[in-house]
């Protein structure tokens, strides 16, 4: 059987299904592939090196095993899964007492979001200085729809707020961050 990306949704209903049922394997197999998925938008947003990020992922896939019989919608598996890790990542935090910053994924010269890469810097250090200067929301929005791939109605579901909202904010904070690279890019020449 082809290995199917995490995108494949119509996939991921069965599965959930099944996983809903009781069948183990069905569960293990929504482990393996997600696991990867949901570790990197953990590692993204924690920089407390406090949290161990493996340990974290483990204990939201955990949580997921015990609530799968809760998961209403099975076609929003992946949702679902990124909604048990962002509320994971806000108790780890709480229960550090820490306030943690919101960081973006390094961010390569051939990006696929040519828009955030600054113009005189190839560098993450550029995004995460930027970044500081978004609200937390528009940050955790940047970070699902261009660094985790969700799309809107998914980062919608994550962030429980409505589709138009996430769109207002990444589109906000995309204008905001052209306007902190135009100004670093005037104040560099």
């Amino acid at each position: 059987m082809p290995e199917l990306s995490p995108q494949d949704s119509s996939d991921h209903t069965d599965i959930a299904r099944k996983a809903k049922k009781g069948c183990e394997d069905a569960f293990a197999e929504i482990f393996d592939r997600f696991y990867p998925e949901i570790f990197g938008f953990v590692t993204n947003q924690s920089e407390n090196s406090d949290l161990d990020i493996a340990d974290l992922t483990q204990l939201i896939f955990v949580k997921a095993a015990r609530k799968i019989h809760q998961l209403k919608q099975p076609q929003h598996l992946r949702a679902w899964l990124y909604q048990i890790a962002r509320n994971s990542i806000h108790d780890a935090r709480r229960k550090n007492s820490r306030d943690q910053k919101l960081h973006l994924a390094l961010v390569e010269e051939k990006s696929t979001t040519p828009h955030l890469v600054p113009a005189s810097h190839n560098t993450a250090e550029s995004i995460y200085d930027w970044m500081d200067q978004l609200d937390d929301a528009s940050r955790e929005a940047i970070s699902l729809v261009y660094l985790q791939g969700l799309n809107h109605r998914e980062a919608s579901q994550v962030m429980g707020c409505a589709e138009g909202t996430i769109s207002w904010r990444v589109s906000e904070a995309v204008k905001t961050l052209r306007q902190i690279a135009e100004t670093e890019r005037k104040s560099a020449t």
